[in-house]
């Protein structure tokens, strides 16, 4: 996948409390900050399925899609 076709995923910091299944899921393309919360890196370097199952894992509800999808 090229760095254009990735897909961006947008994380709400209010939601987030850092649990990790982003960056168990997708670990080329999230990070935890200084806060132990998500960030999402740009572009994202996993494949498009690791990402939808980092979106869909997130225990919080803090990740979507970029693109509203």
């Amino acid at each position: 996948m090229t760095p254009s076709a990735a897909r961006r995923v947008a994380v709400d910091r209010s939601a987030c409390r850092g649990a990790g299944e982003c960056l168990f899921r997708a670990p080329a393309s999230f990070r935890l900050d200084a806060e132990g919360r998500a960030e999402a890196l740009d572009p994202p370097c996993d494949p498009p399925e690791r990402l939808a199952e980092a979106v869909q894992s997130c225990p919080h509800f803090a990740l979507r899609f970029a693109d509203g999808e």
